[in-house]
C-alpha cells in the first residue's frame, strides 16, 4: 500500500514519519530491518542470539507481537540499541498490529531506577518550575511494578559524577503507550517478560509526562512523573493520523 501514497507522503511528511510509515506498512521490511540490528549488535557469538532469531521468525509466521516484546525483553546488546532512528523497526511494529496490546494498556504507577548527571536533574528541575513543560520520552522504557526492583538497578556505588535516581511514573488513566508485560489473571495472559521477576512494564517511545514533584534523601533522588495524554506533534501521534487517513 505505500507505493500507492508514497509520492503524496514524500510531498507533506517529514523523512523520519515517511521511514516509519514505510515499515509500517511492509512487514518483510520490517523483519529485515530487525534481523539485520539482531545480526549487527546481539552478533552470532553471543548465547541469546538464536533465541533472538527464533522469536523473529515466530513473529515473522503468525505476526504475533509477544514474541518482538519478549526479544526486547532478553538480556542483549539488542534493546540497549533502541535509540534515535533504530526505535523504528520496533515500533513500526507496534503501531501496525497496536489492537493486539489493547488487553495491555496500562493505569497506574510504576518504577525505574536510573543514574543521571547533576545537569540531567536539573533539567527535571527546569521542567517542574515552567509551567505547562513536558517530558517526552525518546526510547522505549523499561519500568517495574515493583518499587524494589527499581531501586536494584541503581544497587551499585554511583560514580562520582552520577545520582541515583528513582523515577516513579504514574498514569491516572489507562495509556495505550504503557504496555504491562506481565501475567494478567482477567484476560488470561501470560507473563511476556523473560524475567518474570521484574514485573516489567514497558513506556513506548514519545509518551508525555509533566513533572510533579522532586523529593531528595540520603538513598535517591525521587522524581514523580505523571503522565499526561496529549495530541501533540510526535512521530508516534503524527504516523497513527496518517494511517486512520490511509485506512
Amino acid at each position: 500500500m505505500i507505493s500507492k501514497y508514497e509520492s503524496i507522503l514524500q510531498e507533506s511528511l517529514p523523512s523520519d514519519i515517511l521511514q516509519l510509515l514505510k515499515l509500517v506498512y511492509d512487514k518483510t521490511h520490517r523483519v529485515k530491518k530487525i534481523q539485520e540490528m539482531i545480526d549487527k549488535f546481539v552478533t552470532p557469538s553471543h548465547h541469546e542470539y538464536k533465541k533472538c532469531c527464533f522469536l523473529l521468525s515466530k513473529y515473522e509466521q503468525t505476526g504475533t507481537l509477544e514474541y518482538l516484546l519478549k526479544l526486547y525483553t532478553l538480556e542483549t546488546p539488542f534493546y540497549r540499541q533502541l535509540k534515535d532512528n533504530n526505535i523504528f523497526p520496533l515500533l513500526s511494529a507496534v503501531l501496525a498490529d497496536a489492537p493486539q496490546l489493547k488487553t495491555r494498556h496500562y493505569k497506574g504507577l510504576v518504577y525505574r531506577g536510573v543514574l543521571m548527571t547533576k545537569q540531567d536533574v536539573n533539567n527535571y528541575r527546569w521542567a517542574l518550575r515552567t509551567n505547562e513543560s513536558l517530558i517526552l520520552t525518546t526510547t522505549f522504557s523499561s519500568t517495574s511494578l515493583n518499587r524494589d526492583i527499581a531501586e536494584s538497578f541503581t544497587s551499585a556505588e554511583a560514580p562520582s559524577d552520577k545520582i541515583k535516581v528513582l523515577m516513579v511514573c504514574d498514569f491516572p488513566t489507562i495509556c495505550e503507550k504503557a504496555i504491562n508485560l506481565n501475567a494478567i489473571a482477567d484476560h488470561q495472559l501470560s507473563c511476556i517478560s523473560e524475567y518474570e521477576n521484574e514485573a516489567e512494564v514497558l513506556i513506548l517511545p514519545w509518551t508525555s509526562f509533566r513533572v510533579k514533584t522532586i523529593e531528595v534523601d540520603e538513598q535517591f533522588t525521587t522524581i514523580l512523573l505523571e503522565n499526561v495524554c496529549v495530541e501533540s506533534y510526535s512521530l508516534y501521534n503524527a504516523t497513527k493520523s496518517v494511517l486512520d487517513i490511509v485506512y
